[in-house]
């Protein structure tokens, strides 16, 4: 539509819309085109337009006009982040996401919603507002933290554009950047040290009773986490050795076992708990018939609702604060820590890694060395490696 033909189309000079082409009242708002009606019904536009500005111009969802349906069209933060929940919620049920990492999302997805108006247009979240959100982000947490929240945030802001919830580009500047390599390393410098001594090792061994005690030697034979506890089925050991992919990333993983941590794992079968159907195949089961680290929904109403529950942690809590080794930062993932610290000075990073569930394929040898070409030995060298640092002479390694 010409320029000099669209004034001829506004029923007074100081009309406050603009005609286009496609026959409808418009008017833009940063960069964006915003639309109230018919060429032919002007004042039921200008009456359109005098209701939804106010809102327009503060980045709000307008309410419909008395009579009108609301404007489907018109997708708010808080919708879209909802449709991003509901697909990894689908992933979480073909079992492609874990409950944790679900978990982790739905958290991100509220800190988001804490920093800007989840009622807001999705089209009108900028530059400021990603300011916003990154400061809410970084509140109470470490920089390690603040990255993992980063990364999120803007897996959700992507997935409004891939699906076309979004039409406007994104622009995060860079004031919503994860934190430099260089500041993580100074905090890593600065946080306590979350490893263990040999000594303090074997006395959290002797303490523990089983099935804790298996749970401790695992952390220490192979680097097992809170979760890698939990996730561990029977079908995954086998006679002296650990052969299982990596919950977490899908990773496999190989380890050979102590005879003490083999000890210890029958002495736990023993004792475990009678198992609810989704517990049926662990190796460890709660007296409530639970895995010992789970993520459990606490909303009947609300699946987004979820709860992480972690026996492990509170039973080796108990055991610390029973020898008095309790320390800021170091709980159980502090054996994994300890395992990874000792076992590195060992010549042999692919084993290592394997042992651990690491697949780096930023690093070139991750990329040339097979697991499979990983034969037992190595393996075995790793876990004798760690067990003579740990059941060494007194006043050895470690100590």
């Amino acid at each position: 539509m010409a320029r000099k033909n669209a004034s001829k189309l506004k029923p007074r000079p100081d009309f406050p819309l603009t005609p286009h082409a496609s026959g409808r009242w418009r008017k833009i708002h940063k960069g964006r085109p915003h639309w109230f009606g018919p060429l032919d019904d002007p004042e039921g536009a200008e009456a359109r337009y005098r209701h939804q500005w106010p809102y327009i111009l503060k980045g709000l969802r307008p309410p419909p006009m008395p009579g009108e349906d609301e404007d489907i069209e018109y997708t708010t933060l808080r919708d879209a982040i909802n449709l991003f929940l509901e697909m990894k919620d689908g992933q979480r049920d073909t079992g492609e996401l874990s409950d944790r990492m679900f978990h982790d999302y739905t958290t991100t997805a509220k800190l988001i919603l804490e920093a800007v108006d989840g009622n807001r247009d999705i089209e009108s979240i900028d530059l400021e507002d990603f300011i916003l959100i990154r400061k809410r982000l970084a509140k109470d947490r470490g920089l390690v933290s603040l990255g993992n929240h980063i990364t999120r945030a803007r897996s959700i802001f992507k997935f409004t554009i891939d699906d076309g919830i979004r039409r406007e580009p994104l622009h995060y500047g860079q004031r919503f950047s994860k934190p430099k390599a260089k500041s993580l390393r100074i905090e890593k410098r600065q946080r306590p040290d979350k490893t263990f001594t040999a000594d303090q090792c074997r006395r959290l061994i002797d303490a523990a009773p089983n099935p804790l005690r298996a749970m401790i030697l695992l952390g220490l034979n192979a680097g097992y986490g809170n979760q890698d506890i939990a996730d561990l089925n029977l079908a995954d050991i086998k006679t002296g050795e650990l052969s299982v992919a990596r919950g977490k990333t899908g990773a496999p993983r190989r380890a050979m076992l102590w005879p003490e941590t083999v000890a210890a794992l029958e002495a736990a079968l023993e004792v475990r708990g009678t198992p609810k159907p989704e517990a049926e195949k662990a190796v460890f089961v709660t007296a409530y018939g639970n895995r010992w680290r789970r993520t459990a929904v606490s909303g009947a109403d609300d699946g987004h609702k979820l709860k992480m529950s972690d026996a492990v942690t509170r039973a080796f809590v108990r055991v610390l604060d029973e020898l008095k080794l309790r320390v800021d930062g170091r709980g159980f993932y502090g054996l994994r820590h300890t395992y990874r610290t000792t076992v590195d000075s060992l010549n042999d990073r692919a084993a290592v890694d394997l042992t651990m569930g690491h697949d780096d394929l930023q690093d070139m040898r991750g990329r040339y060395v097979r697991p499979e070409s990983i034969d037992t030995a190595r393996l075995q060298a790793v876990a004798d490696h760690m067990r003579a640092w740990l059941f060494g002479e007194e006043g050895g390694e470690g100590e």
